[in-house]
């Protein structure tokens, strides 16, 4: 979530549009010059938060002069965050290509193994493929099922047809879930783990996605009490060591987003600025939604053992419960 720009920010942006009256080129100059302020206030928010927490450990440990030492402490930090940012984007390039090469690897193996044995359907890569055409319907505003949708499912996987629910895939649980919280109102998960948290995940003998499901439901329990909302996310891949998660939790009530928050970022641990650990947002597009989370399942797990993906016991069952309405739906005809 972005810092809210000052002010004086709006006021020097509107002095750099001062004088440019085409409204395309305004448009472009515009966005280069809130992108500029923005990085700058976020920055600063920033080195705000983490001054004060090394402020507060100075000033615990008794050192003569604290705000020096912050000061020193802070500039060193945010070194480091500005280093591995910049690390960051280089690898940025290089993961979508590995990205794409783990695609057609795991599509070649996928269709090597359904002539093995017909009777099984391991349709992963298919089901993927299938959520990708929806989802990026969906973000353009064209129909689902539409023909431009299913000319573009049948290209990519002749003959492809949704199946029963005890043979989806990964991908089509996922929508599943998407779907019927959306329906219900649901607020996203896109959250980040603290080192510690994510340490003692990845070393959880259940695995690293039951691990956080059984942290998200105790922190929404302490939350909520007894009207524990329904959930649902996936683990999505940073790099070989860092994670993060995406999904879904239904709203109980309306306004108690500022909640749900909380209580994910009490899940994901200590975090120097709370809100970007986790800033979710309403549920609008679920078949977008389910596609964007999906789209690393391939990277992922390469570097993570276990299941991706965890959701709560009642949106299971509303997912399966419904599927084959969804699926009737979703279908080109």
């Amino acid at each position: 979530m972005d810092t809210p720009l000052s002010p004086e920010d709006e006021r020097d942006i509107l002095c750099i549009l001062e004088g440019i009256d085409d409204p395309d080129v305004r448009r472009v100059e515009e966005k280069r010059a809130r992108a500029h302020f923005q990085r700058g206030a976020n920055a600063g928010s920033l080195s705000r938060s983490i001054f004060r927490e090394e402020l507060e450990k100075a000033t615990a440990l008794g050192v003569p002069n604290p705000a020096n030492l912050a000061q020193t402490q802070t500039a060193h930090r945010i070194n480091i965050i500005t280093l591995e940012a910049r690390t960051a984007r280089a690898l940025r390039a290089s993961k979508s290509d590995i990205l794409k090469f783990a695609n057609k690897a795991a599509k070649k193996v996928e269709r090597a193994s359904k002539t093995t044995n017909k009777s099984n359907r391991r349709w992963l890569q298919a089901d993927r493929d299938f959520l990708a055409a929806i989802g990026s319907a969906e973000k353009r505003g064209d129909p689902v099922p539409g023909s431009l949708v299913g000319a573009q499912i049948q290209s990519a996987n002749p003959g492809y047809r949704l199946p029963h629910w005890d043979k989806t895939t990964l991908p089509l649980k996922v929508l599943a879930c998407s779907i019927e919280s959306a329906k219900a109102g649901a607020h996203t998960i896109n959250l980040r783990l603290s080192d510690d948290v994510e340490r003692a995940a990845r070393e959880a003998p259940r695995g690293l996605a039951r691990y956080m499901q059984a942290r998200i439901k105790v922190a929404l329990k302490a939350a909520f009490a007894d009207d524990v909302p329904d959930f649902w996310f996936v683990i999505e891949r940073d790099n070989a060591t860092r994670c993060h998660l995406h999904g879904a939790v239904v709203l109980p009530r309306l306004g108690t987003e500022a909640m749900i928050d909380a209580a994910l970022r009490k899940a994901g641990g200590p975090w120097a600025l709370k809100i970007f650990q986790q800033k979710g947002l309403p549920l609008s597009k679920p078949l977008g939604w389910a596609d964007y989370v999906v789209k690393t399942v391939n990277l992922t797990k390469i570097d993570f053992d276990g299941g991706l993906f965890a959701s709560s016991a009642g949106i299971a069952r509303t997912a399966r419960l419904n599927w084959d309405d969804t699926r009737r739906a979703l279908q080109e005809s």
